[in-house]
């Protein structure tokens, strides 16, 4: 189906090998495309005391395709550590796709 996209390297991310360069989010349900980063400059997003940035995911030509693991829970992007995650939170069709940082609280720390 056209609304769906499948990792043409999805037994790589299930298999819990970790790869320091990541790998391909390249795309079987769409040769020759992969997730790519839609924008290079971040969105800086507060929300009471917590603050993160992040971009949103498009489909794109492989040469651009984002390089990641899975950790058993997130997936996440190799070279900055973002955590892909669905705007607003609902997975519905249509939501968009968003890579975020990890949430900063004011005490310095990270979740």
């Amino acid at each position: 189906s056209s609304n769906k996209i499948n990792l043409k390297y999805g037994e790589v991310f299930n298999s819990n090998v970790t790869d320091p360069k990541g790998t391909s989010f390249e795309l079987s349900s769409h040769p020759g495309y992969a997730l790519v980063r839609l924008n290079d400059k971040p969105m800086h997003t507060n929300s009471g005391a917590m603050k993160w940035k992040s971009y949103f995911v498009s489909v794109a030509l492989k040469d651009s395709a984002l390089r990641g693991n899975y950790d058993g829970q997130v997936l996440r992007t190799a070279t900055d550590d973002l955590m892909f995650s669905i705007a607003g939170g609902a997975i519905t069709l249509g939501m968009p796709i968003l890579l975020r940082s990890s949430f900063e609280v004011p005490d310095g720390t990270q979740d």
